[in-house]
């Protein structure tokens, strides 16, 4: 397994827009059980005691790789065009 380096670019307000996006439109989906502290961070964002969890969610979803080395998942507008729509197809596939 490759590593690679991350670096921060977004503020957390920007990673907490891009996550909700892709929740809101179901990309992302949480099991019923299990996931409580996960909902609680974002449900609850700026607002909530910690926020490393976003973090390591959104840097989990960037370093997807697809079958070219290329994360699966990009910045979703929400707006619906053609990019977003094939993204949230293939995510969908899985």
């Amino acid at each position: 397994m490759p590593i690679k380096k991350l670096t921060n670019t977004l503020s957390k307000d920007a990673k907490a827009r891009f996550l909700s996006s892709l929740i809101e439109n179901g990309i992302i989906r949480f099991p019923a059980k299990g996931a409580d502290d996960m909902k609680d961070e974002l449900c609850n964002f700026p607002k909530w005691k910690f926020d490393d969890q976003m973090d390591g969610l959104y840097y989990a979803i960037k370093v997807i790789p697809s079958g070219s080395g290329s994360p699966v998942v990009e910045q979703v507008k929400v707006t619906t065009n053609t990019a977003a729509r094939k993204i949230i197809d293939m995510v969908r596939r899985w």
